[in-house]
């Protein structure tokens, strides 16, 4: 009879721990933020134009990096970026070199990686693509 409830009492505190890792998580993408300012909101982006990108990504523990994207309204992918940097104010400064032929909107795709299990925070912007 004793280990029945020695099981049992086993099983409440892996639910309890296993609760507060959803719980900790939750909290963390609900205080995550990701401000761009770079690009503005639908910014004319000529061809030979360098688009700077600027991002500041905030949250209450260390991230693990962020992924950034440029992807036109053709689907076509522009720009690919991986990241792998820690901390929990991380600051993106990058830039692209529009070359393509093509009049579009397009994409700019942020998504921070907040933890080694893969959950993430997107944010995206757009922007226009002229010649």
């Amino acid at each position: 009879m004793k280990l029945k409830y020695k099981i049992q009492f086993v099983m409440f505190i892996m639910l309890a721990i296993s609760a507060c890792k959803k719980d900790e998580h939750n909290n963390m993408a609900t205080l995550t933020s990701i401000t761009i300012n770079s690009p503005y909101e639908n910014q004319v982006v000529n061809k030979g134009d360098t688009l700077n990108i600027t991002a500041s990504i905030k949250a209450p523990a260390a991230m693990h990096g962020y992924d950034l994207f440029i992807v036109s309204s053709n689907n076509d992918t522009l720009l690919v970026l991986d990241e792998h940097t820690h901390g929990d104010n991380i600051v993106v400064n990058k830039s692209w070199v529009n070359t393509t032929d093509a009049i579009s909107d397009a994409q700019l795709i942020i998504v921070a990686t907040l933890d080694h299990d893969g959950n993430t925070l997107t944010q995206s912007r757009t922007f226009k693509i002229s010649l």
